[in-house]
């Protein structure tokens, strides 16, 4: 847990973070003169205004006025707040920050939350490879044409039909993790990440909202699970007429519709390589894509 950052670890960041790198990981940036230059992330406009001078280390649009440096940039692009930021940049620049004390509940409740989001796409992972229930799921998968290693890579897996396997799960995780112990609310946490729902009309616990189901982990742009895709296997309970075919993590405080790109952290490297972004339509599109090759897609 992190503690106050002193003003000298910042300035170390702002120092060692390329804000053109960072920046450039999100907007089409083109060198001109002594700033890169590209269209604005903030506000619609069909000629750039946006500019970001690496010498100084800021950026600034001339058509809405916003302005900052890499720390506001990442803070506006993906609504972040400023402790995370920071964290992201120093892992991403090897730059060791000091201990938090345990003062900050707002920001131990969200890495709780990333736990368990974590928790559960590794649970899925393992049980779409050494479930027999699961059979379908990996079927399915061969008959898509994707590989044991693309589904690895981006971390498939598969849901149990059964009503609470995730939930009890879970409700168990608390024992292995002392912060969620000490909370002692991991399956309210889980239901806070649509994960799991309250029985309703007398019943008592949780049950799994994801059943029978591949499962597609969705991250943020610094590779943490947010939230999950699925979609329901032909032959299954969960491709019953009156169920979706895919269906999604709902708002939570990690995931918020439209502001996540799938697979973005995976194929970061290779936009910026490439210096274009492939935009599908679905999870399969990306898998098929990563199969051939392909790695600037989300």
């Amino acid at each position: 847990m992190r503690g106050h950052i002193p003003e000298s670890i910042l300035a170390e960041i702002r120092d060692r973070a390329n804000i053109v790198e960072v920046v450039g990981a999100h907007v089409g940036l083109k060198r001109v003169g002594r700033n890169h230059v590209g269209l604005c992330p903030f506000h619609a406009e069909k000629s750039p205004s946006f500019n970001v001078n690496d010498d100084r280390g800021i950026f600034h649009c001339f058509g809405c006025g916003v302005g900052g440096n890499v720390f506001t940039f990442l803070m506006r692009m993906e609504n972040l707040p400023f402790p995370e930021v920071v964290e992201r940049l120093a892992r991403r620049y090897g730059i060791t920050l000091p201990e938090r004390g345990d003062d900050d509940p707002a920001i131990r409740r969200r890495e709780a939350l990333f736990r368990l989001n974590d928790k559960a796409a590794k649970f899925f992972q393992r049980y779409l490879w050494d479930a027999a229930e699961a059979e379908a799921g990996r079927k399915y998968l061969a008959d898509r044409g994707i590989s044991r290693a693309t589904a690895d890579h981006f971390t498939l897996g598969y849901a149990p039909g059964g009503g609470d396997v995730l939930a009890r799960r879970l409700k168990d995780a608390a024992g292995s993790d002392p912060e969620l112990g000490a909370a002692g609310r991991p399956l309210v946490l889980a239901e806070q990440l649509g994960l799991v729902s309250a029985r309703k009309q007398g019943g008592s616990g949780h049950y799994d909202r994801f059943r029978a189901r591949l499962m597609f982990p969705i991250t943020d742009s610094a590779g943490r699970v947010v939230g999950f895709g699925s979609r329901s296997i032909p032959g299954t309970a969960s491709a019953d007429a009156k169920l979706p075919k895919y269906l999604n993590s709902p708002e939570t405080p990690l995931y918020r519709k439209g502001s996540h790109l799938y697979g973005l952290a995976g194929a970061r490297d290779a936009i910026c390589k490439s210096g274009r972004a492939v935009v599908v339509e679905g999870y399969f599109d990306v898998l098929a894509l990563a199969e051939a090759g392909i790695g600037q897609v989300v």
